[in-house]
């Protein structure tokens, strides 16, 4: 009995923590044209945002593993954030007939944000890069299942920059390397509890 509910708890643990890659899956590979979005109104801190985030292999792997877990239940008709969001990746990526498709992806995406985690912002102002990608991720945990909230971890890693020093003696020269990596977020994002 312990055997199975060890192996069963590895089973769980497995499907919690995601083998995410940070390079290119060969599925968003296609366009190399530069793509940018059009600007009406107020919206380039959005733009600004989307650039950074469609330019992430760690992101878009992540949700692809998500839309393909078989916990997700998710229909077409009514898709979910990151579904939405993988589809507007993988027509930015790829570039589809035509050359508007990205914008015609980007509209739901845009929609479920202005009624979910971008509710309480004024359309008409002009707002904040960094406050639009923590509502970004504030939506992914609001829209992701229980079992997928122990993976974001992983999307932490999109946030960190991981440096080593390296030193240089004054007196002959040599080099050496620092043997810990030091981490910085580029952003904090912190999901909530429960």
């Amino acid at each position: 009995m312990d055997h199975q509910n060890t192996q069963a708890r590895q089973g769980d643990q497995a499907r919690r923590e995601p083998p995410v890659s940070t390079a290119w899956n060969p599925l968003y590979r296609g366009s190399q044209n530069p793509r940018g979005f059009k600007n009406p109104k107020n919206l380039c801190y959005r733009n600004s945002a989307l650039q950074l985030l469609l330019h992430s292999p760690l992101l878009a792997n992540w949700m692809a593993y998500y839309r393909d877990s078989p916990d997700h239940n998710c229909n077409s008709k009514d898709a979910c954030f990151v579904c939405l969001f993988h589809h507007l990746f993988f027509t930015f990526r790829r570039g589809e007939q035509s050359k508007d498709d990205h914008e015609k992806a980007l509209e739901p995406v845009w929609e479920k944000m202005l009624i979910g985690s971008w509710i309480d912002i004024d359309r008409n102002q002009q707002q904040d890069v960094r406050e639009f990608i923590e509502k970004f991720f504030r939506q992914i945990y609001n829209e992701t299942d229980e079992v997928m909230h122990t993976s974001h971890s992983e999307l932490h890693k999109f946030l960190m920059i991981q440096t080593k020093k390296r030193f240089e003696c004054q007196t002959c020269g040599r080099n050496t390397m620092s043997l810990q990596t030091d981490q910085q977020f580029i952003l904090v994002a912190t999901f909530p509890d429960g």
